[in-house]
């Protein structure tokens, strides 16, 4: 398993990780939410890859100005 930074290029995969849990934890229409924060993440945001390389899951955090904390994670609905 490999723990990097997120770049554009992940952008696809983490797209499919949405799609993966879409119906069942996310609703489509929160899709567009998603597709604007991977282009601007608020915080620093890592990604899981198995050992062939594949990204499965992506997650950070971040605290917001009024101190209090926020955090996205996703895994892949097959792991």
């Amino acid at each position: 398993m490999t723990i990097r930074p997120y770049t554009a290029d992940d952008r696809d995969a983490c797209i499919a990780i949405f799609n993966s849990n879409t119906p069942k934890f996310f609703a489509r229409k929160d899709s567009d939410a998603f597709l604007e924060f991977l282009s601007d993440p608020e915080c620093e945001l890592l990604v899981l890859l198995n050992d062939g390389g594949r990204l499965v899951a992506l997650g950070g955090w971040y605290v917001k100005p009024d101190r209090t904390t926020a955090e996205i994670g996703r895994a892949h609905a097959e792991l």
